[in-house]
């Protein structure tokens, strides 16, 4: 048994016995850059399905972001030839598509959101810069942000509960959305351009979350 899976077996009780331990999950964000990429892709795995039962644990997504980012650099510095920067590109694709899945399934979840905005920041800038190297007549970054603006139709549709949580998947939504335009001019343009269909970005904040005006006025205009 090699040091990171003694680490694991360490950790594992901790995890189990409470829940969003942030020590434990910070100790296994310190071991991956000794895990080999196989190690990585099997806490990828493992990881995916510890947060489908605990959606709520920030610490679980944060540790996955970390893998990610870890094949990301596996890949990018050529150091193991098991994944390439393609393969690596899909399976970040991929994490999107199954955090949206979870979006949708568990309402109103703050760390699925959170989880998101760490992912789609990192891709739509690759898409961007995908587009500046190799010019295409369909632009990824505009597809994804208009499946982004789709994401936040549904959540301003969905009918009202009476736990209030697709109120509070609107609001999310809505902050994600005005999040993610201010990552870049050219976002900025692109999402207030598909923004059409369901309205300004302000009228959009305004609907969602307006009781907390005062805070995304001065973001929309900063």
């Amino acid at each position: 048994m090699n040091s990171v899976q003694q680490h694991d077996r360490f950790t594992l009780p901790h995890l189990q016995k409470s829940k969003m331990n942030y020590r434990a999950w910070r100790h296994r964000c310190w071991l991956i850059p000794y895990m080999k990429t196989e190690q990585v892709l099997d806490e990828l795995n493992k990881s995916k399905k510890w947060a489908e039962l605990h959606v709520a644990d920030n610490c679980c997504f944060h540790y996955r972001g970390s893998l990610l980012l870890a094949l990301l650099d596996g890949a990018a510095n050529g150091e193991d030839s098991l994944i390439c920067q393609s393969e690596a590109y899909l399976m970040w694709k991929e994490e999107l598509r199954w955090n949206e899945t979870l979006i949708r399934r568990y309402q109103g979840r703050e760390s699925l959101w959170n989880h998101r905005r760490f992912l789609s920041q990192w891709w739509v800038q690759h898409l961007l810069s995908c587009e500046e190297t190799s010019p295409s007549n369909e632009s990824q970054a505009d597809l994804f942000l208009s499946q982004e603006i789709h994401l936040l139709s549904d959540c301003l549709a969905a009918p009202g509960d009476e736990f209030g949580e697709t109120h509070v998947q609107a609001e999310l939504a809505a902050l994600y959305i005005l999040w993610i335009s201010k990552q870049d001019a050219a976002v900025k343009g692109k999402v207030e351009e598909r923004l059409k269909s369901v309205g300004s970005l302000k009228e959009v904040l305004a609907r969602a979350c307006p009781e907390k005006s005062r805070l995304w006025t001065h973001l929309l205009y900063c």
